[in-house]
């Protein structure tokens, strides 16, 4: 599912809430309500179009590196037109997108060998009140501060963040670490960021 689709396919602090630990020692109700809580507590895109600051800087190459880059860069968008033309060039290839797609599944499984699947994809139900509406108005609201009107872009925004907050529910199952590249990318999402694809050595923020 690409961001496009989250929103319509959401339905079918920090640090304490994000540590990692063995696939069967997080409850997935638990592990729902503390993302739900974190949710409830970030800047949602508030950050957009801004200069980096240097612990976001820091924050962006430690996420190219998790998600697979040996040698980062990092190219920090400003304007959403810039964002536009960016992601329609990113839809031509895919391949970022695949390769975090199989890391999801690989994590999914994970996670539902060492519980029930329902017990998995009711924690993702207790998610959905953050994977629709709210999501989209505060990208709606961001966008609109920088000229954009699109509604469009609000919802490819808010469908990235949507699927953000499952790959960190997943990877907090699965049991993987905290330096993984899709809690990286969670923390970018709540300090306000749109982390967009990492192409090649090179991450795209907006």
């Amino acid at each position: 599912m690409r961001p496009q689709q989250a929103l319509g396919g959401g339905k079918k602090r920090l640090r304490a809430a994000s540590k990692g630990g063995t696939a069967a020692g997080v409850d997935p109700s638990a592990c729902a309500s503390a993302l739900v809580r974190a949710c409830a507590d970030a800047a949602w895109f508030a950050a957009l179009g801004e200069p980096p600051t240097r612990a976001e800087s820091q924050q962006a190459r430690l996420c190219a590196q998790a998600l697979g880059a040996r040698r980062p860069a990092v190219s920090w968008l400003q304007e959403p037109t810039a964002v536009e033309t960016l992601l329609g060039q990113a839809d031509a290839t895919g391949c970022w997108w695949e390769r975090e797609e199989a890391e999801r599944r690989r994590l999914r499984l994970r996670a539902e060998g060492a519980r029930d699947k329902a017990a998995v994809d009711a924690g993702i139900e207790r998610l959905i009140p953050w994977l629709l509406a709210p999501l989209e108005g505060a990208a709606a609201r961001a966008l609109l501060r920088l000229g954009a009107t699109d509604a469009a872009l609000a919802k490819v925004a808010a469908g990235a963040a949507a699927i953000a907050v499952q790959q960190e529910y997943l990877r907090r199952l699965a049991g993987a670490p905290e330096d993984h590249g899709f809690a990286q990318k969670f923390h970018l999402f709540l300090a306000g960021r749109w982390p967009l694809f990492l192409e090649g050595e090179r991450l795209w923020i907006f």
